[in-house]
């Protein structure tokens, strides 16, 4: 059974990689223009799975690190809706 979590970073990526994000998602993932971005990208590197094999381009079937604490990763993911919306992502 996945972790309550999953989902929650399954939608965190929907919203980054939306077609409406696409310039500003490939842009964070190569060079953070401020603080907020640089923090969006650390914290989604914490939901990394642990071997980059493991990695799912398929936002559907993508499985998190499976080493984060659920209550961590709450706060990782309501810091990270706060970020986003904080900069306009839609």
């Amino acid at each position: 059974m996945e972790k309550a979590y999953v989902e929650g970073f399954r939608n965190i990526l929907k919203r980054l990689k939306a077609d409406s994000n696409r310039e500003r998602y490939n842009a964070i993932c190569s060079r953070p223009c401020n603080k907020e971005e640089e923090r969006i990208w650390k914290l989604c590197e914490k939901f990394w799975p642990q071997s980059y094999s493991d990695r799912n381009v398929i936002i559907d079937e993508y499985v998190a690190n499976e080493h984060l604490d659920e209550r961590t990763a709450q706060q990782y993911l309501k810091e990270l809706s706060y970020l986003l919306d904080k900069l306009g992502w839609n």
